[in-house]
């Protein structure tokens, strides 16, 4: 008998969900699910859109796709930290002279030297319903710049002064795009101002097509 139906077979198909997943064959005794949905179905189809005025007033944690326009970068702790590669300690550029202190001469350098720097960006954010504060972590942040937090440190002299933005980052003030951010526990029962960006569009083809896509 040609593809025989097993009973065993029939139930796991019918419990696969319906929907945009596929199976993967990856080893032996392990399937694996991946999601192919594109980034923008994602945004387009698949996540509710909200106005900063629905993100501040929501009760429940979740996920959801948002057009802001970026109206600053702050920088009150700086707009990058330093990890120490062997302990993990991070540390803020405004932290310098106290470690400077603590690492005298040419121990300071040799601490400095041992240290990875990461972008930590908080957006001000504006819509027509309000404004908010998104969190854009590095990973997300070098999508945006097309750069390092190192290499963006170059064209500044981030020890004498942290709160000098680079071109990179200056550039994208007043632009407007796509954010899928998360509402989190935090947000909902201590308040936190701030919105942790999962995803970030600049392209202007799709900010045009979703805020299009929006109206209709």
């Amino acid at each position: 008998m040609i593809n025989p139906e097993i009973l065993e077979i029939v139930a796991f198909r019918e419990s696969l969900p319906n929907d945009s997943l596929s199976l993967s064959y990856t080893h032996p005794n392990q399937l694996t699910v991946f999601n192919t949905i594109s980034v923008r179905d994602d945004y387009f189809l698949h996540s509710p859109r909200r106005t900063i005025s629905d993100i501040i007033s929501a009760s429940e944690v979740s996920k959801c796709v948002t057009m802001c326009t970026i109206m600053s970068i702050d920088t009150e702790f700086g707009w990058y930290y330093m990890s120490h590669r062997s302990c993990g300690k991070k540390v803020l550029p405004h932290d310098m002279d106290a470690i400077k202190e603590k690492y005298p001469g040419r121990k300071f350098l040799k601490h400095l030297w041992k240290c990875e720097k990461f972008m930590l960006l908080t957006f001000r954010v504006i819509d027509d319903s309000g404004e908010a504060k998104f969190l854009l972590f590095d990973k997300e942040a070098i999508e945006v710049v097309n750069q390092t937090a190192a290499q963006l440190t170059e064209a500044v002299n981030e020890v004498q002064d942290p709160d000098v933005l680079p071109l990179a980052l200056s550039n994208i003030i007043r632009k407007t795009f796509l954010f899928k951010i998360a509402i989190q526990t935090s947000n909902i029962v201590f308040n936190s101002p701030a919105y942790k960006v999962i995803k970030i569009i600049t392209q202007s083809d799709m900010v045009k097509e979703f805020s299009k896509f929006t109206a209709s």
